[in-house]
């Protein structure tokens, strides 16, 4: 059946009843958004005509074996064919990609390199994986890039999309070799599927500060191959559950989450916060043009909690912001200052994107309750 390409915003109830279906098992982290037409103004048309020129179409007559999955696939999840479109594109790297090209249908993308790995079963999971972003309107995740919500909603996807992988296949075995293979990019011949082994190396892990290192958008395979299990016990997801709650199984994976992939992002976090606190309590220290021995004592206790947070050692903050003005006159202090304040402003806007407002106000609150407890404590 034709990819519909219609654009019309009435869907069919078929897909719709996908759609909910697709929505009880969301990761509690894992945000709804409102849908988009599009990945940008024709973006997904651009993907399929793509796809069309360079890649080969999954079809019973050309690829039977895959077709043959793919149709189990969709009748699984109860989307309707004329929803779904899938492509085999030359690459030996390990990918699959869903794109969005209106609210009706969707283009799945394959490298020969993943089909060549994958067994059919396994494929059945990413496959049900990528149209799991689809179902769930995941095509909207592009807002705020950049942003610690636009790294932290990634994972969370992730997390929601293999719970639809699994209801697509309907093994778990299947999809934790699917995610092992992935990972690591070694096939049958290589791996013998120990997986308590492998999710082992979880254990005793510490993670290292890692604040100026690029963020990630995936959690680790082994993190995602014990949400997949967990998420097998609970007894929606037609894979013999013993009737754990959603719920209970949505904070473990946060915990899991929180330990091994969203650190580092908080880290970076903190490191903004803590740059844009510095600024801001020098410039309240000496926006009069004085630095009285209260702001001092202010400004000193401050940065020390700031030196605790980095490893550095005491007074390190505040004893090289006064080099910096030592010889300065009050107006080039003054100037200092609200230059560099406005570059900590931005950058906290830039990582913070939609809870800029929320983060600057926690840290400017802090920052005038400390001045006012040092104000209150010297004039006793």
């Amino acid at each position: 059946m034709p990819l519909d390409l219609s654009g019309r915003s009435t869907m069919t109830d078929s897909l719709k009843d996908a759609q909910d279906a697709a929505q009880r098992v969301r990761y509690a982290r894992d945000r709804a958004q409102e849908r988009a037409e599009a990945q940008g103004p024709g973006g997904g048309e651009r993907f399929r005509f793509d796809m069309a020129k360079n890649g080969l179409r999954i079809s019973p007559s050309v690829t039977p074996d895959l077709a043959a999955r793919l149709s189990a696939v969709l009748s699984r999840l109860r989307v309707p064919s004329s929803s779904i479109e899938a492509y085999v594109y030359q690459s030996s790297e390990i990918q699959a990609m869903c794109c969005m090209v209106n609210v009706r249908a969707a283009v799945l993308s394959f490298s020969s390199g993943l089909i060549q790995l994958l067994s059919l079963e396994e494929f059945e999971f990413v496959a049900g994986h990528e149209i799991g972003h689809f179902l769930l309107g995941h095509e909207a995740r592009a807002t705020n890039v950049g942003s610690l919500d636009y790294f932290l909603q990634y994972p969370a996807q992730e997390i929601s999309a293999d719970r639809i992988g699994l209801l697509a296949c309907g093994s778990v075995e299947a999809g934790v070799r699917a995610l092992m293979k992935t990972g690591c990019g070694l096939g049958d011949d290589h791996l013998r599927f120990d997986v308590s082994a492998y999710i082992s190396q979880l254990r005793d892990l510490k993670t290292p500060d890692l604040r100026s290192a690029a963020m990630p958008t995936h959690p680790s395979m082994a993190v995602r191959c014990r949400a997949l299990l967990w998420f097998d016990m609970y007894s929606g997801s037609g894979g013999g559950g013993r009737g754990t709650s959603l719920s209970k199984l949505d904070g473990l994976v946060a915990k899991d989450l929180e330990a091994f992939c969203e650190q580092p992002m908080r880290q970076r976090l903190q490191q903004h916060k803590d740059d844009y606190l510095l600024w801001y309590a020098a410039y309240l220290a000496v926006e009069d043009g004085r630095l009285e021995k209260y702001e001092q004592s202010a400004l000193k206790t401050l940065l020390a909690e700031v030196d605790t947070r980095a490893g550095e050692p005491q007074d390190y903050t505040y004893n090289k912001l006064m080099g910096h003005v030592t010889g300065m006159s009050v107006a080039d202090v003054l100037g200092f200052v609200m230059e560099r304040l406005q570059d900590a402003r931005k950058l906290l806007i830039q990582e913070t994107g939609d809870r800029y407002a929320a983060e600057k106000h926690d840290v400017e609150s802090l920052v005038e309750r400390r001045f006012g407890e040092c104000r209150k404590a010297a004039f006793k």
